[in-house]
């Protein structure tokens, strides 16, 4: 007969007594565990660097239209002609940014990034010729280097830590070459944007901490660098990254 104290028997008591020992040690073990892995680089993490690609859209940068004074009587008028449309086709843009950590959840980064637009002349309306015609003229080298400031919004828990979303906003500089680098052209940008940081992978005791995905979009104001019209003009980017925590 098994002895009984209390209104509960020993051998519960002890094997109640060896479950609490044993999740004890559980708690303690996997603590850090889960704070190694829960971790998205954001709160432990002193510098990121990151390396990717993105898309950027098109860009109009001129529209005009050539016309001729009619000699219709009493007063002559304008005649259209043709209309001219200048733009830069959408390309590819190979980019890194290096990020340094000022709080829990701001980061202040700066990036590089280096594109190869093409310009295409596109001639439309045209008096001879029923159907528009596009000529596609050099491509320019595009050169920009941004600043700003990225927000990361976290949440609880293990699986909120792991994919951290984040807004952005900054501005930069840009410089574009064309005819073979004879021309220069000078602008400036401001840009807001927002994207998701997944974590891959997290180590305790390595230089390297981690590696996490980025993907991210953007809307950019840009002035100025090559344009046939004084104008602010918009433009989208979407890509992705590989980050490298530090």
């Amino acid at each position: 007969m098994t002895a009984v104290r209390g209104g509960r028997p020993r051998s519960v008591r002890r094997v109640c007594r060896i479950v609490g020992i044993v999740a004890c040690g559980l708690v303690e073990s996997g603590s850090p565990a889960v704070a190694q892995v829960g971790a998205t680089g954001v709160a432990s993490d002193r510098l990121s660097l990151a390396m990717g690609g993105a898309w950027v859209s098109g860009q109009v940068v001129g529209v005009s239209s050539a016309t001729l004074t009619s000699n219709q009587v009493p007063l002559g008028g304008p005649f259209p002609l043709f209309d001219v449309r200048t733009e830069l086709v959408g390309s590819g843009l190979a980019e890194a940014a290096l990020g340094a950590r000022l709080t829990r959840s701001l980061v202040l980064e700066g990036r590089f990034g280096y594109a190869r637009p093409r310009v295409r002349t596109t001639v439309s309306n045209d008096v001879e010729v029923a159907s528009p015609t596009s000529f596609d003229d050099d491509r320019l080298s595009q050169y920009l280097v941004e600043g700003s400031l990225v927000w990361f919004l976290r949440g609880n828990g293990v699986a909120a830590q792991r994919v951290a979303p984040f807004v952005r906003a900054g501005a930069g500089y840009l410089r574009e070459l064309h005819d073979g680098g004879a021309v220069v052209e000078s602008g400036t940008l401001v840009h807001v944007g927002g994207g998701l940081q997944h974590q891959l992978v997290r180590w305790a005791d390595r230089a390297l901490r981690g590696l996490a995905l980025r993907g991210e979009a953007r809307a950019s104001l840009r002035h100025g660098a090559f344009a046939l019209q004084d104008q602010n003009r918009f433009y989208g980017t979407v890509g992705g990254a590989l980050v490298l925590l530090f």
